[in-house]
């Protein structure tokens, strides 16, 4: 099974969001051990404003002719 979290808040440091989510995750890896999870922290890191609109580009665009900004925005999808 996957988890996926997706932390928004521009607080890494005492942030009860942070603090719920980690009991969350916590909890969900004591369940499924086998488990992966992927996160994503758009606080941190904020999305390029381009990135969907570039990758449903690159969507139309074979694979060994995008770009490596279109490769890139495809990973965030």
């Amino acid at each position: 099974m996957k988890l996926f979290r997706l932390d928004a808040s521009i607080s890494t440091t005492g942030s009860v969001t942070r603090a719920i989510a980690d009991t969350a995750e916590s909890s969900w890896l004591a369940e499924h051990p086998s488990s992966t999870v992927t996160r994503r922290d758009i606080g941190a890191s904020p999305i390029p404003s381009t990135a969907w609109v570039t990758a449903v580009g690159a969507r139309h665009t074979p694979q060994d002719q995008r770009t490596a900004e279109q490769v890139d925005a495809v990973q965030l999808a």
